[in-house]
């Protein structure tokens, strides 16, 4: 896989725009799919505009019939689409960017500049803290190791409980799918 990568044949299964297709030298390459290819692009000239957020673009392309690969369009498969490199030419493979010899739907200026959109979008969407919760953040769960985090409960106590999820990917160190998720701490406030 490093191996194709190097060479610039993106190896995985082709994304959303793409195909996979036989090389000349018996090696699996991608071309792009003459009926999503058209969308991807579509998708990178709409948003490159500014004229639209993430959501609207969707709602307008949903309204004009347009999915891709049969399923309908929304906003999450809208956003990383316009987040992968690969689109432009070059590809992420193993924390390293190389220069891909697959045709690019974008050119690489037009993906620079969708990057540069959503990194401003996300910038301005700071999330507004309810409260402040002093130990959010520094106390640890005693029995997995996950944070605790503060939440109120009758407007007057506050109680402290591990983050833990189910879905969680396991510590090395400790199992953090065998917390009860019970070790709380609880403070009056004075």
């Amino acid at each position: 896989m490093l191996e194709k990568a190097r060479t610039g044949i993106y190896p995985s299964c082709a994304p959303v725009g793409y195909r996979n297709t036989d090389g000349p030298n018996g090696k699996r390459i991608i071309v792009p799919d003459p009926d999503t290819a058209p969308i991807i692009t579509k998708l990178f000239d709409e948003f490159r505009m500014g004229e639209h957020s993430i959501d609207s673009l969707v709602n307008k392309l949903r309204g004009e019939g347009v999915t891709l690969r049969g399923q309908k369009l929304y906003k999450s498969t809208v956003h990383q689409i316009l987040r992968k490199r690969l689109y432009s030419g070059d590809f992420d493979w193993g924390g390293k960017t190389y220069s891909g010899c697959h045709e690019s739907l974008v050119t690489r200026e037009s993906w620079q500049r969708v990057q540069e959109l959503l990194d401003a979008r996300a910038e301005n969407k700071t999330r507004k803290v309810k409260h402040h919760f002093a130990f959010t953040g520094i106390v640890r769960c005693g029995h997995c190791g996950c944070l605790m985090v503060g939440e109120l409960k009758k407007n007057r106590y506050v109680y402290y409980h591990c983050t833990v999820t189910s879905e969680s990917v396991l510590n090395p160190i400790r199992d953090r799918r065998s917390c009860s998720r019970r070790s709380r701490v609880s403070f009056r406030p004075w």
